[in-house]
């Protein structure tokens, strides 16, 4: 199964693997299970500019939705490893206990939540939720899904790319 949470959230011997989804470890963490997972992070250019948002007073959840969650997902489409990493993660949830983590403390406003949707959304498809989970995030994978029917169309990915 699949959890989701924050760094406070990391208990090394109650999940078989923990998965930082961040782009530099400003706190190490100690384990064997412990995997570093930066292609799941979102870009430095789109942290950045998002904390230039709230800095300027305009972050909202509304701007977070339209800004960043289209440009992160056009970042995980880009990238094969990324999605190589989506998939294995989902396998591995199949199996085992498996925590998805990041610094940011509310996973509302967070990249955190468009994978958990992502994988509530597969696992809807496949009929075999493997997240555990409260809140149901799984319209970010039908946002996923029209994101890259969009880009396949405007030629700017291949099919099965």
């Amino acid at each position: 199964m699949l959890y989701f949470g924050s760094f406070k959230d990391i208990d090394t011997t109650k999940y078989y693997k923990v998965v930082l989804a961040v782009r530099h470890l400003q706190h190490p963490v100690k384990g064997d299970n412990v995997i570093h997972a930066p292609v799941l992070a979102p870009s430095a250019y789109l942290v950045a500019k998002i904390r230039k948002e709230k800095e300027a007073g305009t972050f909202d959840y509304p701007m977070w939705r339209a800004v960043f969650v289209a440009e992160y997902m056009s970042e995980l489409i880009a990238s094969v490893n990324a999605q190589k990493t989506l998939i294995n993660l989902y396998k591995a949830g199949c199996e085992k206990d498996i925590l998805v983590c990041c610094y940011c403390p509310d996973d509302t406003v967070c990249h955190r939540s468009v994978i958990q949707g992502l994988m509530q959304g597969r696992g809807r498809k496949q009929n075999n939720d493997v997240v555990v989970s409260d809140k149901d995030y799984s319209y970010f994978y039908d946002d996923f899904r029209r994101l890259v029917d969009y880009k396949i169309k405007q030629h700017q990915i291949r099919p099965n790319s």
